[in-house]
């Protein structure tokens, strides 16, 4: 089965966003990467780590991206079901922009 290309960039909210895959870094067992939205980059850390960690931890950063402007929105005074349909509601366009704006990432974290 052929390769498919660790992704570089990404588009989200017309921003591009920068993916860095560091050899070396902070290497700590708890922290495979990280999300800075004032740069608009990710980096994920890659020692030692299998292409599905790697996969994985790209997709929990994205995450972050999506949710960076959710959580003030959350009304936390909700009950728990309202909360999380909040956060679903919220966060599922968000996600599916990520997904059909860049299909080049897509393609890679679900090969």
């Amino acid at each position: 089965m052929k390769k498919v290309e660790r992704p570089t960039t990404f588009i989200f909210n017309s921003f591009k966003w920068k993916i860095n895959y560091i050899e070396k870094g902070n290497l700590d067992r708890e922290l495979f990467g990280e999300t800075f939205t004032d740069t608009q980059e990710i980096d994920i850390y890659t020692k030692n780590r299998n292409e599905s960690v790697i996969r994985s931890t790209l997709l929990h950063e994205l995450l972050h991206v999506g949710l960076e402007d959710v959580l003030s929105s959350i009304d936390m005074n909700k009950n728990v079901n309202d909360k999380e349909e909040s956060l679903v509601r919220l966060v599922s366009p968000r996600l599916f922009s990520i997904f059909t704006d860049n299909p080049k990432l897509t393609k890679y974290l679900f090969n």
